[in-house]
């Protein structure tokens, strides 16, 4: 069984990630992934491009963050890459049927802990005994924690990018992990875009919202700024209309009846 689309433009290693999520590999918590989870896998290219249609209609709410894990629990799993039987657990939880892709699932995985270790933050306390872990800051510790949410659910960008509240760290780390899967949402994005300019009229071109403007430039690298619409101009009740300037200069206009024939 795959759970990709018809096209495979998505990496199925990439899908079973963005459904399972990461918190299960750090908590060793991993669960059995039957018929009704890759049919979930299966499902969200589609769930993307409904994401994308309400992104651009200015219907998508910012979502608050869930940091569910531990400074320390966070240390222990990417400090210590997955034993190969861990790595066989993992593939093992997969139904029988989709073997292949559990070995994907695997790749990504391990992919992701090296790039999440990259950027933990760490700070080392040198006693006599040697040196020691301490928790750093907590500023830069909820950055990181940022960037996690969006790997353990990366369409969690979605609304960001709807909210323009994404933030350049979670870009890079989402294209990172999920190359495949960011290019496709980059691509529905667009598809909505361009169909809500072709239905609109010609008179006046369909724009996006103007946060959602900001979160598709962030997303794509550029720089945006938030430019609230002009206000009209306010109404003088003084002023005098072009009408009436003409009464005033031409006088007003008499109307000739027509003579009476005799």
């Amino acid at each position: 069984m795959n759970p990709t689309t018809n096209d495979g433009s998505i990496n199925p290693g990439e899908l079973a990630l963005a459904c399972i999520g990461l918190s299960p590999v750090i908590k060793g918590e991993m669960p059995k992934i039957g018929l009704g989870k890759l049919n979930d896998m299966g499902n969200i290219p589609k769930e993307i491009t409904r994401l994308a249609g309400k992104l651009c209609d200015g219907e998508l709410a910012y979502q608050p963050y869930s940091h569910e894990h531990s400074y320390k629990t966070l240390l222990d799993r990417l400090t210590n890459p997955l034993k190969q039987h861990e790595v066989s657990d993992l593939i093992g939880k997969f139904h029988i049927e989709a073997g292949d892709i559990g070995t994907q699932f695997a790749i990504v995985v391990q992919q992701a802990l090296q790039d999440l270790k990259a950027i933990f933050p760490v700070s080392v306390y040198r006693t006599f005994a040697g040196p020691k872990n301490i928790e750093p800051n907590a500023n830069v510790v909820f950055e990181f924690l940022n960037r996690l949410d969006v790997i353990n659910d990366p369409l969690r960008v979605m609304p960001l990018i709807a909210t323009g509240a994404l933030l350049g760290t979670q870009r890079d780390i989402v294209k990172q992990i999920y190359p495949t899967l960011s290019d496709f949402i980059t691509k529905e994005i667009y598809s909505a875009v361009a169909k809500r300019r072709a239905e609109g009229p010609v008179t006046k071109p369909w724009q996006l919202p103007p946060r959602a403007e900001i979160g598709v430039a962030k997303w794509n690298g550029q720089k945006a700024e938030f430019r609230p619409p002009k206000p009209n101009p306010p109404v003088d009740p003084n002023a005098v209309k072009p009408q009436d300037a003409k009464m005033k200069a031409t006088g007003p206009q008499k109307s000739i009846a027509p003579s009476a024939t005799a």
